[in-house]
């Protein structure tokens, strides 16, 4: 994960419901910057679970037996231990006796719901007495889920609310700890979905998320409507996840220019080399451009390092894997310039005095995300060997032209008009006829057979003579290779990201290359029936709730099922507004392991 050190917009509408803010992703150094999972709310014997124990003089008057008081029964009337109409018959068994211990436990209940041993053990968290002394642990659990689901998700935002760590009536520490934040997130989306969160899966938003940041630009008042424009980013945004980071590896810094080295320098504590970056402590070490300098002489060689400098930090805290950080760029905001076309004729004038015809290679540049916004921050090359997806990444434009260029280069008089990473569509095959038609990415052409591997949207790999192939895009002319330049990215930690998905906000699919051989504006068509999305919780925002609620009754009235009430409702669910899980019987499901792109050698067709 590249970080850099340029500040970007702080200026946003926070979307609904508290936590919404668009899934702001997880900043690095250059932008001088840089989680709750549950389920709905439970009910015991009919009552619902309240959101807070009780506390103050509702707590003093409440016995543990839940029978009346004396001063409830009789006024103010005080006991006299003297008066004989207050003492203890002679036939009233002994307090300290069995029969005494028993019916205390039955007594006993949950500060929360109010119910008792029958429910489930009770345990005593805290240094509570009397009625607030006893409580489930699956209710205390639930009251901690909900504090945490009333924060924001975005790490920037947390709040510092100590209700899930320490009792508000008696203000003790509890004895259990709380979930971390990372499992919240977990029992939210469940484990299906966070198993998805590594490179080379997409992840899209959902409409109604889009459909409201739409509506709150609109109705922003004009002075801040400009500073609006940062949900763009996320209305039918389609990420492809290019890198995930574990919390604890080594954080490569990218320096260009001298002045921000100066204001990196001018942060650095001298004493340990570190500097803050957020809550984390990062520490300078001695590799990359910094390779074999003596630690103490450091501060003295770093102003005078060549430029561009890679700087290498490692983090002092141990890793956390709720901290990994996940990169992802957009892939349905194309624009038609570079936003620093002098940083591109520089990389095109490096590559090109060792590649003259690397200048052919087209570059396709594109809104990334809103970190480093203005900087180059990830390239994506289609093509690759026989173990790729289909496409490559890396975050130099230099060597993405190199790359482009070597995999469309011709070098077999039988391998037709064609070059690796070429979209084409597969014509004529009679052996295999029910691939007629398909799209596919062309990796790189066998000489030894005259056959082009190509990646399939399946992640299938077929061998393909070049007579049975044309080109999905012939207007487009001679290929001479491509690079999808993406200024800028998103990035969340692992636990953010886990948080905004349970929100209802994203959906979740392997990417394939169709992603890539469809045209920006029908990359998010193209997802329809491949998304998974997390089930409604109380993380869900009530603004998708309602969405949802309406479809269903559109559902339910233009579409009545057979059978009864719970059959409509079941039918209802598989709509799949927030929860349906998503590969369509006639589409192959996406390959196990992890990638995509499958792999494995190209079956001959």
């Amino acid at each position: 994960m590249e970080v850099d050190s340029e500040s970007r917009e702080a200026t946003e509408i926070v979307p609904p419901s508290g936590s919404a803010r668009p899934p702001d992703s997880k900043e690095t150094m250059e932008d001088t910057g840089t989680n709750v999972l549950g389920s709905s709310a439970t009910t015991t014997a009919n009552t619902t679970v309240p959101a807070a124990p009780l506390s103050g003089s509702a707590v003093s008057t409440l016995p543990v037996g839940g029978a009346p008081s004396e001063t409830e029964t009789d006024g103010e009337k005080e006991k006299n231990p003297t008066d004989p109409q207050q003492q203890p018959s002679s036939s009233v068994p002994n307090q300290s006796g069995p029969m005494h211990m028993d019916e205390a436990e039955e007594d006993d209940m949950c500060r929360y719901c109010f119910e008792g041993r029958e429910d489930g053990p009770l345990l005593s968290p805290c240094n509570c007495a009397g009625g607030q002394k006893w409580v489930h642990l699956h209710c205390l659990r639930q009251w901690q889920r909900r504090v945490l689901v009333s924060q924001p998700t975005h790490p920037a935002f947390y709040e510092d609310d100590i209700r899930h760590q320490k009792c508000n009536v008696c203000g003790s520490q509890f004895t259990c700890p709380p979930p971390t934040r990372q499992e919240l997130m977990l029992s939210f989306t469940g484990p299906e979905l966070a198993s998805l969160l590594d490179p080379t899966t997409i992840i899209a938003s959902h409409e109604v998320f889009s459909a409201e940041l739409e509506r709150q630009i609109e109705s922003a008042p004009l002075p801040i409507r400009f500073f609006s424009q940062s949900h763009r980013h996320w209305i039918r945004g389609v990420y492809l996840i290019t890198s995930v980071t574990p919390d604890g590896e080594p954080i490569p810094l990218k320096i260009n220019e001298r002045d921000h080295l100066l204001s990196f320098i001018s942060r650095i504590d001298a004493d340990t080399l570190t500097i803050k970056y957020r809550d984390k402590s990062l520490r300078l070490v001695t590799k990359g451009a910094l390779e074999g300098v003596d630690p103490s002489r450091v501060l003295s060689v770093l102003p005078r390092v060549s430029l561009p400098a890679r700087l290498v930090l490692e983090p002092v805290d141990p890793p956390n894997c709720g901290d990994d950080g996940i990169a992802a760029v957009n892939l349905t905001r194309p624009i038609p310039d570079p936003i620093d076309s002098h940083r591109i004729e520089q990389a095109y004038a490096r590559v090109c005095k060792k590649y003259p015809h690397a200048r052919n290679v087209k570059l396709e540049h594109y809104i990334g995300g809103p970190c480093d916004k203005d900087e180059p921050v990830q390239c994506v090359v289609p093509g690759g060997g026989p173990n790729s997806p289909g496409w490559t990444t890396t975050s130099y434009i230099e060597e993405a032209i190199v790359v482009a260029h070597s995999r469309a280069c011709r070098r077999y008089a039988t391998q037709g008009d064609f070059g690796g990473g070429q979209s084409v569509r597969l014509k004529g095959l009679k052996s295999a006829a029910s691939l007629n038609g398909q799209s596919g990415i062309l990796l790189r052409f066998q000489g030894n057979t005259g056959r082009w591997e190509v990646r399939l949207p399946d992640g299938d790999g077929k061998a393909v003579k070049p007579d049975n192939l044309e080109p999905v895009y012939p207007d487009d002319g001679q290929w001479q290779g491509l690079v999808l330049v993406f200024w800028g990215d998103a990035r969340w930690s692992r636990v953010q990201l886990l948080g905004e998905i349970a929100r209802g906000h994203w959906g979740l699919c392997r990417s394939t290359v169709a992603e890539l051989i469809a045209r920006p504006p029908d990359r998010l068509q193209g997802l329809q029936g491949r998304l998974a999305f997390a089930p409604v919780t109380e993380m869900t925002e009530e603004f998708m709730k309602k969405q949802m609620e309406m479809a269903r009754a559109v559902h339910l009235r233009d579409e009545p099922q057979e059978g009864g009430e719970g059959e409509d409702e079941e039918d209802a669910e598989e709509l799949g507004w927030i929860a349906e899980m998503a590969v369509p019987d006639d589409e192959p499901a996406p390959p196990e392991g992890g990638h995509a792109g499958g792999g494995g050698e190209a079956r001959p067709t």
